[in-house]
């Protein structure tokens, strides 16, 4: 099994890639994938229904998720029990299956899916690919659906260039904080704010003792080429590494290995 210690690793997998050969002689490969799933992820693959592209982008992101939890908990990819939280209603180990405390977080945009993992501690990931937009465009957006502050801070940037990596390395920050909350949707994105310094910080947020600015602790990555993502997590006393590492198809394990 792979050690965290307090480290949080960050898994990048190029889904449109990662096509591992079949198991055995005679398996399509989203065969071997399904091969990993539950009843209920192989019916929600369903819904792609001729979109075969998004079928298989689906598969291997959740084929690829049991094979790394399989690396750090022990258990078996096919056995492993992921059920939503009652209350956030994010996907957790089953408390059964995790003594040893496995936090994940996990989202894709296009092309990649990343996989956060760390012990013991909330986080939330996201990503986005940068695609480029007008500045008119960006300006409307944070002016809408951001904070005053956020819209003041990239307004001020030297160029329309930055001012969209700005834009989106900000939505993700924001993203990956409402993750690791268990905010999601329940919480608009103009309600608090993120300082891009660096490394950034939660500047504002409603009056609640658990969401203490002082409490989270942010990262931002690269996960490939015209992307950007970041990381929240939960502020420990302990020194925090993230270490990058690429998802790559001898990583599929065997679903029952």
């Amino acid at each position: 099994m792979i050690n965290l210690e307090h480290d949080i690793h960050i898994w990048v997998i190029k889904v449109d890639t990662c096509t591992p050969a079949s198991s055995n002689a005679g398996d399509s490969q989203d065969s071997f994938l399904e091969s990993f799933l539950p009843k209920s992820e192989k019916e929600e693959s369903l819904h792609y229904g001729n979109n075969l592209e998004g079928k298989m982008r689906f598969l291997v992101r959740r084929a690829a998720r049991r094979s790394i939890l399989q690396k750090y908990t022990g258990i078996p990819a096919k056995e492993l029990l992921i059920q939503q939280d009652s209350g956030s209603g994010r996907p957790t180990l089953n408390r059964a299956q995790n003594d040893r405390e496995i936090c994940f977080s996990s989202t894709s945009s296009e092309s990649l899916a990343v996989i956060a993992v760390a012990r013991g501690q909330s986080l939330g990931v996201d990503i986005e690919k940068m695609k480029a937009l007008p500045d008119e465009e960006i300006m409307r957006l944070l002016f809408n659906f951001f904070s005053k502050a956020e819209y003041a801070q990239i307004q001020c940037s030297d160029s329309p260039d930055l001012r969209q990596e700005q834009f989106f390395k900000l939505w993700t920050l924001k993203e990956a904080w409402l993750k690791a909350t268990g905010q999601g949707l329940a919480q608009s994105l103009d309600s608090f704010s993120i300082s891009l310094g660096n490394p950034p910080t939660l500047v504002g947020v409603p009056e609640d003792e658990r969401l203490h600015t002082s409490a989270w602790g942010f990262t931002t990555f690269v996960p490939g080429n015209s992307y950007t993502g970041a990381i929240a997590f939960e502020a420990t006393p302990y020194s925090r590494r993230t270490i990058l590492k690429q998802f790559a198809n001898d990583d599929l394990l065997s679903p029952s290995a």
